[in-house]
């Protein structure tokens, strides 16, 4: 018989072919692996089905006032010397806390929760990809739909995940943005602006408390992302003012 020079294939082992496919396998968890952390990058996914606003759209009906208290009779100075009348304790004002916004275009619903200040003395962030901070100072609270500029911030992107905020971006006038607050009711804003500004340059009004006009501002990050100093580069600022009947 004639030799050729070739060789036939050797069979695979059990071994070899145990490694082979173990191989095989982790190669296509890491691909499966990096095409989710991809989608989960770049592409939005809601956390949940998207919620349609209450349908009450008016506040409760603010309670008439107390009527302040009368003052006791004077008594005769040969009588007994009188009690003196307590200083009544100043209201404390709790504001409308809004508890939910709904971007009804872009059916995405997204709770809100009151925040303070950082260790920086900036505004606190909730660390939630599917969340909002609206900033709630207890000595100048301003809620939205109330005079002054009501602030709520969300995440573009966080730990992985595209956040709610990311698409606040694409915005218009004609897009109804819904706010629910703790008492049941809603009211219905729409943007007049819609801006990007550098993170380190941005106009004062986007942070005033006393704007002069009742206004609702909502901030997320975007640009590119600053590893060095841990944040986006910019900022998309949308000024909200409420519809009026």
């Amino acid at each position: 018989m004639e030799n050729n020079g070739k060789r036939g294939k050797k069979p695979l082992t059990k071994k070899e072919k145990f490694i082979y496919g173990g191989v095989f396998a982790a190669i296509a968890a890491l691909f499966a692996v990096g095409v989710v952390f991809i989608i989960q990058e770049n592409v939005y996914i809601p956390e949940r089905p998207y919620e349609t606003p209450p349908a009450v759209t008016a506040p409760p009906a603010t309670p008439a006032p107390s009527p302040e208290p009368t003052a006791p009779p004077e008594q005769s100075v040969s009588g007994p010397t009188p009690e003196p009348t307590p200083t009544p304790m100043p209201t404390i004002y709790i504001p409308p806390r809004p508890v939910k916004i709904y971007f009804t275009s872009l059916e995405i619903t997204t709770d809100i929760f009151p925040v303070g200040r950082n260790i920086d003395g900036e505004m606190a962030t909730i660390d939630d990809a599917h969340m909002a901070g609206w900033y709630y100072d207890p000595m100048n609270p301003v809620s939205p739909g109330e005079e002054g500029n009501a602030i709520i911030a969300g995440h573009r992107r966080w730990k992985g995940k595209v956040g709610d905020f990311s698409k606040i971006s694409e915005l218009t006038a004609e897009d109804d943005v819904v706010i629910e607050f703790d008492k049941g009711y809603t009211r219905t804003f729409r943007a007049v602006s819609n801006d990007l500004f550098p993170l380190n340059d941005y106009p004062s009004w986007v942070m005033e408390r006393d704007s002069g006009d009742a206004r609702v501002t909502l901030i997320t990050c975007a640009g590119e992302f600053n590893r060095d100093i841990g944040t986006s580069e910019e900022r998309n600022v949308v000024v909200l003012k409420e519809v009026k009947d």
